[in-house]
């Protein structure tokens, strides 16, 4: 109650999947590729000043939305993880472009820009429903750990 009161998340599913390959091959000149998509619900308990959701909040959103993008990366295509092992956050930038109001309703969507060995780069944007207000921008390095010996 007052917190984060709806958080689902979706996953795009593409039929072509060579533009994901394409970014998995660290092709720089590929465009980022859209792999999921969350609603999220927000109360008045979870604010900075007094009214407007507190930027921590939105870094911890950036940061577990962009772990559902590599979820629903490896959804549309299993052999990504061919190291098949966890990843963690590397590097988290965000970008606040407006203030996000409490007891507000906002979309996510994550991007996969590309991988490169053990590095897997996404960028992410929190809008309005209407896509009018763009609230904040995030980009991430995410690195798949190596195996334990």
């Amino acid at each position: 109650e007052g917190r984060i009161e709806r958080y689902n998340f979706y996953r795009r599913i593409h039929a072509d999947k060579a533009s994901i390959q394409s970014n998995h091959n660290g092709d720089e000149g590929a465009e980022p590729v859209e792999v999921a998509v969350g609603d999220v619900q927000l109360g008045n308990k979870v604010n900075g000043h007094k009214g407007i959701v507190h930027g921590g909040i939105i870094s911890l959103i950036f940061d577990d939305a962009m772990g559902w993008g590599y979820e629903a990366l490896l959804m549309s295509d299993p052999a990504l993880d061919s190291v098949g092992t966890r990843i963690v956050t590397a590097n988290l930038n965000i970008d606040y472009r407006a203030p996000l109001m409490e007891d507000s309703r906002a979309v996510v969507r994550v991007y996969y820009v590309r991988s490169e060995g053990r590095k897997i780069y996404f960028r992410a944007r929190l809008e309005s429903h209407d896509g009018e207000t763009l609230y904040a921008e995030a980009t991430s390095l995410f690195v798949k750990l190596r195996k334990e010996k």
